[in-house]
Order: structure tokens, then sequence, then C-alpha cells
């Protein structure tokens, strides 16, 4: 684990964590099984976010070995379609936030496109901004 993904979940789940450890076990509950409790919770999240990125990874291979003999149109037209899609959902999700304080009508979404569009979100903000920050983003 990289030093910024360690203090990552240290900022966010370690304080969590720790939240709940004060807020919810019982006062008479030692600091030792406090202690223990904390750091099972975070090998419990460091073990979770292991099987995401072997997730992400095999399913890069996945589609590498599919684009490996591909034509080079097809291999422009999956670059584009990402960033292209990317794009348009996140500017109807900013769009429907700004719509009604500029006098324009919301872009109908059923509760599908809404959650599709949420996933790009993440997608876009979520894990694939950590790999940018490791500067691990795109490399294959």
């Amino acid at each position: 684990m990289t030093p910024l993904v360690g203090d990552l979940l240290e900022a966010t789940v370690g304080k969590v964590v720790g939240g709940l450890v004060d807020k919810y076990l019982p006062k008479s509950m030692g600091e030792a099984e406090k202690a223990n409790f904390v750091q099972e919770a975070s090998r419990l999240v460091l073990n979770q976010y292991k099987a995401e990125t072997k997730d992400i990874q095999s399913a890069r291979d996945m589609h590498m070995a599919a684009l490996k003999d591909a034509p080079a149109w097809m291999k422009m037209y999956s670059a584009g379609v990402t960033p292209t899609g990317g794009y348009a959902a996140i500017g109807v999700f900013f769009f429907n936030i700004l719509a009604p304080y500029l006098g324009y009508v919301k872009v109908p979404l059923t509760m599908a496109e809404a959650a599709t569009i949420n996933l790009i979100m993440a997608f876009f903000f979520g894990y694939r901004m950590v790999q940018k920050l490791k500067g691990t983003a795109g490399k294959f």
C-alpha cells in the first residue's frame, strides 16, 4: 500500500471508526479491546481496497486483451467513448443542479439513468482520482 492510500484510509476510515468506537462501544471496554476493534476495522478496509484494485486490474487486463488485435479505428473509438460519455454525464449532473437557478427545465432522468450518472461521478472523482494523484492512472 502506498503512503497516499494509507493516509487516505487513516483520514477517512480511521476517523469514522474512532468516532464509532467512542460512541457505540461500552465505556467498560478496555483501551486494548478498543484498539483491537479499530485495528480489525482498518484491516477489513485494507482487504476491501486490495480486492477492488485486483478487480479493476483484472478488468483492465481483459479490456487490453480484447483490443490487442483490434483494428486502429476500434482502439480510437474505445479510447474516445469513455471520456465523451463521462463528460456528458457530468454536464447533465451539473446542469440539473443549476437549471432551476438559471430558469431552465431539468433534464428528466429515470432512476437507472440517475444511478448511472452517479456511478460515473464516483469513477471520475473517486478511485480514479486517487489513481491520478498516485500517478498510476492509465498505466497498463
